[in-house]
């Protein structure tokens, strides 16, 4: 019986980074989103540019709380080649702001409403949050009930900050 070659630690915290950036920009998008449902006569490009400039502020402060960190590694050089190795490690947070910016274009080309652009913004986003799950329980080739555990932690905070702001235009 062959194993499959397991990825080089370098590799293996790049993706991980990658994934853990992924999944912060997913949820600051669903705060984002759920703060948008409370305005009035909204424009769809209005929504588009709030998701996407909200998620380039939680990529440049996720650099920059990362940039913090360098002193308790003992850092004591320059910042700025680790500033810039940061932007490039954490840049799936903005990525994740493409999904529910794509479901406000087609409101702003009038495919449907802005509601249901920023409805399939939020299912894009818990739909993300699943595959990370899935994708990190399966790269570390953890058993069913592992990778079940990882879609459930990765998940349920994108459902909780949906739940919330659906209660919040309830009242």
């Amino acid at each position: 019986m062959r194993s499959e070659p397991r990825p080089t630690p370098t590799a293996a915290r790049g993706g991980v980074e990658g994934v853990a950036s992924y999944v912060t920009g997913v949820i600051a998008t669903l705060v984002a989103i759920g703060g948008l449902y409370l305005v009035n006569r909204l424009e769809a490009t209005t929504a588009m540019a709030v998701v996407a400039a909200g998620c380039i502020a939680i990529w440049l402060a996720r650099t920059c709380a990362k940039l913090v960190l360098l002193q308790g590694a003992g850092h004591s050089g320059s910042c700025v080649p680790e500033g810039f190795a940061e932007l490039r490690r954490s840049w799936p947070v903005v990525v994740a702001a493409i999904p529910p910016v794509l479901g406000l274009a087609g409101a702003a080309i009038q495919l449907w409403s802005v509601t249901v652009g920023l409805h399939i913004g939020q299912a894009l986003g818990v739909c993300g949050l699943i595959a990370a799950g899935l994708g990190t329980g399966r790269r570390l080739h953890a058993s069913r009930w592992g990778v079940a555990s990882y879609v459930i932690w990765l998940t349920v905070p994108g459902l909780l900050v949906v739940g919330i702001e659906a209660l919040s235009r309830t009242v």
